[in-house]
């Protein structure tokens, strides 16, 4: 196959992904699993912040209508920093990576407090 086509054929591709992401969360809405959702990335990572019940999570879609969750719908906000996200729950915040693996427990009173710990991690 030439560039062309294989580049054609990945737009195809990535035209069809898109289409099945969000096709997928609007049915994910009419079974009732979740009250709303937000698109945080919908181009490389397919990525989006769920509320249920005025709780929030993060799910990530793979293929063929499957999503995994990344956070459950269990934290009173999150805020997503690209490959992290802070999650508030009872009043303190904690930190996660991409994966859902816990970077920072519960302790921090702010979002950005957790960020900062993390990001001193890394430099010390």
């Amino acid at each position: 196959m030439s560039k062309g086509t294989d580049e054609y054929l990945k737009g195809m591709y990535d035209a069809f992904k898109w289409s099945e992401f969000h096709d997928g969360l609007r049915n994910l809405l009419k079974e009732g699993q979740y009250d709303a959702y937000r698109v945080i990335d919908d181009e490389v990572l397919y990525v989006a912040m769920v509320e249920k019940n005025n709780k929030y999570g993060i799910i990530k879609y793979y293929s063929r209508g499957c999503f995994h969750t990344i956070l459950p719908a269990i934290y009173d906000e999150i805020i997503v920093d690209w490959t992290k996200f802070a999650a508030k729950l009872n009043n303190k915040w904690g930190l996660f990576d991409s994966n859902g693996e816990q970077l920072k427990p519960f302790e921090y009173d702010t979002d950005q407090e957790a960020l900062e710990a993390q990001l001193n991690k890394k430099i010390n």
